[in-house]
């Protein structure tokens, strides 16, 4: 199905593809996760590790990233705003 569905929510992981892919950094593959719920070998691990290495987005305080809850505004604002500008 290639359709855009612009009303369609994004997920922390979809977000941090997007970001990743948008800005064509060469995806990240460490040996071990930085958060316990994206291991090694997830569909999002090399996106989730490559966002987080540029510093543009990160964590829960408990070790997760939770890349399947949704993205809120907010934080999608803050992933893409530090994506094109590479504040940290």
């Amino acid at each position: 199905d290639r359709t855009y569905r612009p009303n369609n929510n994004l997920t922390r992981g979809q977000i941090a593809k997007v970001m990743v892919l948008a800005r064509q950094w060469p995806l990240a593959n460490p040996a071990t996760a930085t958060f316990n719920d994206v291991p090694v070998g997830s569909t999002f691990f090399p996106y989730v590790e490559t966002a987080f290495a540029h510093t543009v987005l990160a964590g829960y305080p408990d070790g997760t990233f939770r890349p399947n809850n949704t993205a809120t505004r907010g934080q999608a604002s803050k992933i893409i705003y530090n994506a094109i500008t590479g504040a940290r």
